[in-house]
């Protein structure tokens, strides 16, 4: 009886070493995936960067390498065409060969031309991520702009509240 527990035991252990050499392959894929990211994300900030230094009237590729961390420095590449940016970003790589199939590549535009006057060659310049010109006072067929702060009030008034479930009233 003693002898099939023992046999049993060294079974579980073969069993563990064979799986060890898979286990070990797919913590790599996964570390190698997220380094895939981290240049992606990386790339897409270094061109920003380099655009709003071909804005600023500075070197793009400067602007670029110098938002990099020390390791992404010496595997980037920088293309300038008129006002815009393009980056690629090859990620550290523990497989041979999967650099260039993970490489990342973002572009940047840094506008129009300084001097090109509103709208420049290309139609009005950019505005931040997300932000939403409003129409101005100005503009006789702009449909006025929403005031959060009246509807708060007069919902206070009505007597509605937007307290948070489980708040005292």
């Amino acid at each position: 009886m003693r002898a099939s527990h023992g046999r049993e035991a060294g079974q579980g252990t073969v069993e563990l070493v064979a799986l060890l050499p898979l286990v070990v392959v797919v913590a790599l894929a996964a570390a190698q995936l997220l380094a895939a990211g981290v240049a992606r994300e990386l790339a897409a900030h270094a061109a920003e960067n380099g655009a709003i230094a071909l804005a600023d009237g500075e070197d793009a590729g400067d602007a670029v390498r110098t938002a990099l961390p020390g390791w992404a420095r010496g595997a980037v590449r920088v293309v300038v065409r008129g006002r815009e940016v393009r980056v690629r970003l090859t990620p550290v790589t523990v497989f041979p060969g999967a650099g260039r199939a993970l490489a990342s590549e973002a572009r940047a535009d840094a506008g129009p031309a300084a001097g090109a006057g509103p709208g420049g060659a290309r139609g009005p310049a950019p505005t931040a991520l997300g932000a939403v010109s409003a129409p101005t006072r100005d503009d006789p067929g702009a449909a006025p702009a929403a005031d959060h702060g009246d509807a708060a009030a007069a919902a206070a008034r009505a007597g509605s509240s937007s307290r948070v479930d489980g708040e005292a009233p």
